[in-house]
């Protein structure tokens, strides 16, 4: 029974208890909201803006592993197909017999790229069809990989 002198809960009452109810949820979700959109941000950021959040291609770690399973036993020091040898920087953009293999920050005018991703019909394609050491097309995300690295200024 309530006291004479009590009033009923009126709708306002109600509504700011409901609010300090909820309001620890609400702050918790607005302390967590920069995060959260954050990520958000970076998963739907542009190619070009995610490709700058990986961070440069290392030559070494990420690319030479790359030319030794498919382009080094045909254009090495030693074996320098075209004159060309993929095994350094400083010869990867030296190039050989057809020019530079790469022009630093210019993917579409490095012959290396061109031919690798087979964007020139009239150019001979790497690796050649029917090679007797194996070597493979190289897969979408690794001409990715070669493309950005040259974008980047090899």
């Amino acid at each position: 029974m309530n006291p004479p002198h009590a009033r009923p809960a009126s709708a306002p009452s109600a509504f700011g208890g409901l609010f300090m109810h909820c309001l620890p949820c609400i702050v918790v979700g607005l302390c967590l909201e920069p995060s959260v959109s954050g990520q958000s941000r970076a998963a739907a950021a542009p190619p070009s803006e995610a490709a700058d959040q990986r961070g440069p291609v290392r030559f070494q770690d990420e690319l030479l592993p790359l030319f030794a399973a498919n382009c080094l036993a045909c254009h090495n020091s030693k074996t320098s197909e075209g004159g060309l040898s993929l095994e350094t920087v400083a010869t990867i953009v030296a190039g050989g017999d057809s020019g530079p293999g790469v022009v630093p920050g210019m993917p579409a005018a490095s012959t290396l790229l061109v031919r690798a991703a087979h964007r020139d019909p009239d150019a001979d394609t790497m690796p050649p069809q029917g090679n007797s050491v194996g070597a493979r097309r190289l897969a979408p995300k690794e001409l990715e990989l070669l493309e950005r690295w040259i974008a980047e200024g090899a």
